[in-house]
């Protein structure tokens, strides 16, 4: 769920992006602090940010796609600062450029004092840190000089929404109940979702028209709802035995950890608003609702924190001292249930 500052759908945003002039900079990232990043939408939109500026240019003579970390400032601000190639403007795109480090970023800085006229420069980040310098003079540029497009998270009825107009696009029709079943198994990441979608499309052929609960059921790889619904619970009774035993069938059946963080975090933030008394409507929503009234409210927020630490962690798991995805399974399990 998204929180904080209520930013517009990225759909709108996009299409705002997709009819603006293009200024010599333009930014674009993810929601503000609490309203949550999306990181489909922000590497999706500064693709087709990058299409619309370039217009009818040659993107062989004027477009290069750079990422940060393999592309000096200096080698950008070159490329910037090179006339475009038979056509009104080139278009230079880095993604991931709050990995720059403080040297390359005070490079970019100074080139935005005086940034090449027929060049659009588009710098693409999940989050900026605005504490520093580089991520506040990117969040604040004046409209004479450059654009930011902020794209925040989907909330979940926004991602039942987006998934049936994906679906039609793809020529299916995908059932509401199909589409929270989808985000139950797989999680809130809409990329992993969307690549779920391309699956069910492919398992139902040209034959099938609508796609079911029962064919995402079906079609699913990895642990269904009822495998991740057994670890959870044993989860919450603080089972460790039980729960390795279940994290072992879920890994076992092909699950990454990314899907178990998604479809752990899920069931967990449904015990924490069925603990709050929200309501529960269906048989498995009723034996969470059952679950979470056995827990305090201090043990379900304690768990949803550690899943948390574990989303952390395997997004920073790069490298050879970085955990591997089965010890930080592992490692939260175990800290879940000595928690409880």
């Amino acid at each position: 769920m998204a929180f904080g500052p209520r930013l517009p759908h990225p759909d709108e945003v996009l299409r705002s992006a997709l009819v603006a002039e293009p200024t010599p900079v333009i930014v674009v990232t993810g929601g503000l602090d609490r309203a949550g990043v999306e990181p489909w939408y922000v590497e999706e939109a500064a693709r087709a940010i990058a299409g619309h500026a370039l217009g009818e240019g040659s993107p062989d003579f004027n477009l290069d796609r750079l990422r940060a970390e393999d592309a000096p400032a200096d080698s950008v601000v070159g490329k910037a600062e090179t006339l475009p190639v038979m056509a009104a403007r080139r278009v230079i795109l880095v993604a991931e450029v709050d990995r720059w480090r403080v040297g390359d970023q005070e490079r970019i800085l100074a080139y935005l004092a005086r940034p090449a006229p027929s060049t659009t420069l588009i710098l693409s980040a999940l989050k900026l840190d605005r504490r520093f310098a580089f991520g506040k003079t990117l969040e604040a540029l004046p409209p004479a000089l450059g654009q930011v497009w902020r794209f925040r998270k989907l909330e979940p009825a926004e991602l039942v929404r987006s998934l049936i107009a994906r679906a039609k696009k793809l020529g299916k029709r995908l059932a509401p109940a199909a589409a929270e079943e989808m985000i139950r198994r797989s999680g809130e990441d809409l990329r992993l979702l969307l690549s779920e979608l391309g699956k069910l499309v492919t398992y139902l052929g040209p034959e099938g028209e609508v796609i079911e609960e029962e064919d995402v059921a079906a079609a699913s790889s990895g642990a269904g709802v009822s495998d991740v619904f057994a670890y959870a619970e044993a989860l919450g009774r603080g089972d460790l035995a039980l729960a390795l035993s279940r994290l072992q069938v879920v890994t076992d059946a092909g699950s990454s950890a990314y899907e178990l963080i998604g479809g752990l975090g899920w069931h967990f933030r449904t015990m924490l608003k069925a603990r709050g008394g929200a309501p529960m409507q269906g048989r498995r929503m009723e034996l969470i609702a059952a679950e979470a009234r056995k827990l305090s409210p201090a043990a379900l927020q304690a768990a949803h924190r550690e899943i948390y630490r574990a989303d952390v962690a395997l997004k920073a798991a790069q490298g050879p001292t970085g955990l591997k995805d089965e010890a930080v399974m592992d490692r939260l399990t175990r800290r879940i249930c000595f928690d409880r």
